[in-house]
This record gives C-alpha cells, structure tokens and sequence, in this order.
C-alpha cells in the first residue's frame, strides 16, 4: 500500500505529526505503515493512550495529552491539538454518530 496524499478540510494543529506517530508505531498495520514515510520528517508526539488497531474494529486511536483540552507543546514547542485521534475505516469510526438517523426520517413511500 502507498499514500498517495492529503486533503486537509480542517486544518488542525500537529495532524502530520500524529499521522507520523500512528505510520511508525511498532505495531501500526499495513494500512497505517504507509503513513511513516510521508509524516516521519514531521516528528513524533508524545502520547498519553493508545487504543491498538483492531481488524475486527477496524480503527486504532492515539490520546495527546494538553492543558485544559488545548495544545500540547512537545521539545522542540511545536504544538499539537491534544485529544483522541481516531484512524480507520470511516463506515465503522462513524458508525455510531448517525445512528437512528434513518429512522428519524419517517417511513418511506
């Protein structure tokens, strides 16, 4: 698998490190792997808690830690937007957050 590139709609402090931290974790997947090579030059962050990826889940999850849900500064003071930061399949990171919706429309016909 090869990244072929990125599409920011958000821009959001540190998103290239963290995909760096998630592409060189010893135990990151194929499909996260292929992030190492593009993000790897933009560091490392530290991290507070992991959620490993599961192929069953299909998604793994990074916690960095920040003040008051802010930014976290790491050595060098380049700030990452602290959090829990989810990668995976978006029909199953998603799958939750539109629940019911269908149904809340009615019946059809």
């Amino acid at each position: 698998m090869v990244f072929d590139g990125s599409h920011v709609l958000n821009e959001v402090a540190g998103w290239q490190r963290v995909l760096g931290t998630i592409g060189s974790a010893p135990d990151a997947n194929v499909t996260a792997r292929c992030l190492a090579e593009p993000f790897s030059e933009a560091g490392v962050v530290e991290v507070a808690g992991v959620v490993p990826f599961d192929s069953v889940r299909k998604w793994s999850a990074l916690i960095v830690d920040g003040a008051a849900g802010g930014a976290a500064d790491d050595a060098a003071g380049t700030s990452v937007a602290a959090g829990t930061w989810v990668l995976g399949a978006p029909d199953f990171v998603l799958q939750d957050s539109h629940a019911g919706t269908a149904g809340s429309r009615g019946p059809r016909g």
